[in-house]
């Protein structure tokens, strides 16, 4: 009887480990990209925003911590003057209440304090202009041409991304700069330095570059095209006026 052939099984080969580590060392450097990513958002909003600041923008900022807004914001958002709903006549009246404060009315407001000590002289001062632009005491300047160019801004709705006055400091949080340019600092002038500038900003709209990483995107605030919703004078008013508060900033 014949003998069975035996026949050979070759075992398959071990695997070798360097796909594992490769894996291994490419979610390790994607983890580390991530979290340089993150880190380095704070940093270049910084960067982006370091010479933004200004009279204007300080003092909404100084409303916000001493609590004025808690008092004199309205749930719709708007100003809450005096009793019978007037707004502050003068820089004079804004001046002496922040110093004096106000005795309560009734049904009305409680007392405001004084504020004398209380307040270093920038952050009064920008506080007080702050309440003027509020109050429409400052920013709608005497020439018809400039005033019609405060009217365009108004109506088309500037003010509510670039700030009362154009003072920046709204917020973007899906964009790199984490916050919508004004129209006084170093954004200002990079994005309106060239020939035709502004104008081409206004008809062409812009975009904003949007934060990197996709966990920390949040909305987006883009400006919009308005080449077809502004005609000729429009656009030309609106550009000197814009150029006017550029150049003569309240307070300064």
């Amino acid at each position: 009887m014949a003998a069975k052939k035996r026949t050979s099984r070759r075992q398959p080969a071990a695997k070798s480990g360097k796909t594992g580590r490769g894996v291994h060392w490419a979610a390790w450097v994607l983890g580390i990209l991530v979290v340089a990513a993150v880190l380095a958002v704070p940093v270049v909003r910084w960067a982006v925003n370091r010479d933004e600041g200004n009279l204007l923008l300080d003092g909404f900022a100084e409303l916000e911590d001493a609590a004025c807004v808690a008092c004199h914001r309205r749930p719709d958002g708007q100003w809450r003057w005096h009793a019978d709903g007037t707004p502050p006549v003068s820089l004079e009246v804004i001046r002496d209440a922040i110093f004096n404060g106000r005795e309560a009315v009734p049904g009305f407001a409680e007392a405001m304090p004084p504020y004398t000590g209380r307040l270093e002289y920038e952050e009064w001062l920008g506080a007080q202009h702050a309440v003027a632009v509020l109050a429409g005491l400052e920013g709608i300047p005497e020439d018809p041409e400039l005033a019609a160019g405060h009217d365009v801004a108004r109506d088309m709705g500037c003010f509510g991304c670039h700030g009362p006055l154009g003072e920046g400091g709204v917020a973007n949080p899906g964009s790199l700069a984490g916050r919508v340019p004004g129209w006084y600092g170093g954004r200002y002038r990079k994005a309106t330095g060239r020939d035709g500038g502004i104008q081409a900003v206004i008809r062409d709209g812009s975009r904003p570059v949007r934060v990197p990483v996709p966990g920390l995107a949040g909305p987006l605030l883009a400006m919009p095209a308005w080449g077809d919703r502004i005609d000729s004078t429009e656009l030309e008013v609106l550009t000197a006026y814009v150029r006017w508060l550029h150049e003569n900033p309240p307070g300064e």
